[in-house]
């Protein structure tokens, strides 16, 4: 079909209605299944009815003047918001669930519940380079499949601990739910992995492996027989239609819309209402992540609060410079409502130093900067009967509409073949994030029924290892298995009590790969590095580094450290140093910094 001919009939199966011939014709036509179907009707209405959204100004008490504006949006970050306009968010901070008084009743109220697991397996990750690396440590597979499944974590044989065995990073997270299944956490736990059609094989033979614990038995047989889990479905997350140069779908460019749709599938989920089971609740989180799992104590909180939708959030630190944070916005009729604020807003605002450095110094305010960890809980006990409320008052289509996320317009170039040239062309792809299509929903909630819908549990710094490790960068995976290390008994990090992910910036290519990464600081000791600063290629091999480390090679060659600082310095442990190879491959003197 033509692209003339699929815009046609997009138009008219808007015009019709999801339940008309030409709804069902486009449904056929793109070959989505009922949930990716409603989620593309859903983005190419919302970019259809084409109302954009106001600039983003970010409330700075430097600048007291700041006033509402026609023309702006003004939002009050959590970090320097006034302490009335705090009031307006609803959270709770997760050391209060675990105080001796609280954490034995919200563990014992978690008992009750089920809790299906939905991690998102669906990209393959592609700032993360991994073919070397795997052709080393899995020789026999052909493709790359989700981060979760290439990358591995070496844990001590359990039948011969003087051995090592690779162990995928998605089968630590099935290994933490079946110990956790065996002590009783939840009433049941439900695997429900989302995936693509790169990565639904991958994710799928994980199943059919050798299970670490029990080397006879599969992973399906040892989950089968193992009381309070199960495996239960899956989410494939389809490739949509993109937008050409004129604004028109094409299948020229197919691109996945965004994990917004993993909150609208819930959302749907409570819309129609299905049987389900009692204290039923959905936590999506981040596929790679080994502590993206929600805690007892957390879903008990939300059983005995009634809280239908809870955002898990952390502080924000270093390493969170260049992503968004939470901020409470005030509508014209004085209505709060919650928003994330991203970087790009804020460049666009010329505001982008002071989203940068928001929460990260000393401070007396009564909240830190608040940034998201994708963890979602979703409690249908209490959402369901909402939003049937919801849709006795604005109907179905308007419901759609009201969890529409704010549209990223993914500006993307390929190269084509045109009359035996090769040209470039632009498209943009329809994308939302989860965190928009919620707070979208909740700003409506709190208009209409005077009351948030969506509640945040935010988790402080000493706590952050615990909920929120995500693998962002090759070096990221090289700090969690080198340095963080996994228990071989909880599956769970094991340094929880080392410092945090240091801040890193390291700009050159070479360091995308997985085992250019694992090479290059083999063998160093960076546990008490603060941050790490490279430019060029170097090996960094066993030297031990503290505090602030800036590497500079000039050369285009990669350059290995270890003998150029021996001859310099010995056996030195590097601390608070900035180090320089100029272009000669001639170590200089190395300064403090």
């Amino acid at each position: 079909m033509s692209a003339e001919k699929l815009n046609t009939l997009m138009q008219r199966a808007i015009l019709a209605g999801p339940n008309s011939e030409a709804a069902r014709e486009a449904q056929a036509l793109l070959k989505l299944d009922s949930l990716n179907w409603e989620y593309f009707q859903i983005l190419f209405k919302k970019f259809k009815r084409a109302s954009p959204e106001l600039p983003v100004k970010i409330y700075d008490p430097e600048s007291p003047s700041q006033t509402e504006s026609k023309t702006l949006q003004l939002v009050y970050p959590t970090a320097n918001a006034p302490t009335e306009i705090l009031k307006a968010l609803a959270w709770v901070d997760y050391k209060n669930l675990i105080l001796p008084e609280n954490k034995a009743r919200f563990e014992a109220a978690a008992k009750f519940c089920t809790i299906r697991f939905k991690k998102m397996h669906a990209g393959t990750g592609s700032s993360i380079t991994r073919q070397t690396y795997l052709a080393k440590v899995a020789p026999e597979r052909k493709m790359e499949s989700a981060k979760s499944v290439d990358l591995m974590a070496e844990l001590p044989d359990p039948l011969r601990p003087e051995l090592k065995r690779h162990v995928t990073l998605a089968e630590i997270q099935i290994l933490r739910s079946l110990t956790e299944a065996r002590a009783g956490q939840f009433a049941d736990q439900i695997l429900h992995p989302i995936v693509s059609t790169e990565t639904k094989a991958g994710i799928e033979a994980i199943l059919n492996q050798s299970c670490y614990l029990e080397p006879k038995q599969t992973y399906a047989e040892v989950i089968a027989r193992t009381p309070r889990i199960r495996v239960e479905g899956e989410t494939l997350q389809a490739y949509l239609p993109t937008l050409d140069a004129a604004g028109e779908l094409s299948f020229n460019r197919l691109a996945p819309g965004g994990h917004a749709i993993f909150a609208v599938e819930s959302l749907l989920v409570a819309l129609r209402g299905e049987k389900q089971t009692p204290d039923l609740f959905d936590a999506i989180s981040n596929g790679e992540d080994l502590s993206s799992h929600p805690d007892p104590a957390m879903v008990g909180w939300m059983k005995e609060h009634q809280i239908p939708i809870a955002l898990v959030t952390t502080d924000k630190t270093q390493i969170d410079k260049k992503g968004g944070i939470l901020g409470i916005g005030i509508d014209d009729a004085q209505n709060y409502f919650i928003k994330v604020i991203e970087t790009a807003q804020a460049q666009a605002a010329g505001q982008l130093a002071l989203f940068e450095n928001l929460g990260l110094a000393e401070s007396s305010h009564a909240m830190p900067a608040l940034t998201s960890t994708n963890l979602t809980l979703f409690n249908f006990e209490v959402l369901t009967p909402k939003i049937a409320r919801l849709i006795r008052d604005v109907g179905e289509e308007k419901f759609l509409e009201l969890i529409a996320p704010d549209l990223i317009l993914n500006k993307k170039e390929q190269d084509e073949t045109v009359q035996g040239q090769t040209v470039k062309r632009a498209y943009r792809q329809l994308e939302g994030a989860m965190g928009s299509t919620l707070m979208n929903l909740d700003r409506y909630w709190r208009k209409n029924y005077g009351e948030p819908l969506v509640h945040i549990i935010n988790v402080d710094r000493a706590k952050r290892l615990d909920f929120f490790a995500p693998i962002k960068s090759a070096f990221d995976f090289y700090w969690l298995i080198t340095v963080l290390g996994i228990d071989p008994k909880t599956f769970r990090i094991a340094a929880l009590h080392s410092g945090q992910v240091p801040q890193v910036s390291i700009a050159d290519d070479y360091y995308k790969d997985v085992q250019n990464v694992l090479d290059a600081f083999k063998g160093a000791d960076l546990r008490d590095i603060s941050s790490i600063q490279i430019r060029g290629k170097v090996r960094v091999r066993n030297l031990t580094m503290r505090g602030r480390i800036s590497i500079l090679n000039a050369t285009s060659s990669l350059v290995d450290l270890a003998p150029l600082i021996t001859k310099q310095k010995g056996y030195p442990v590097l601390h608070n140093v900035e180090i320089e190879i100029d272009p000669s491959g001639k170590l200089k003197p190395i300064r403090p910094i």
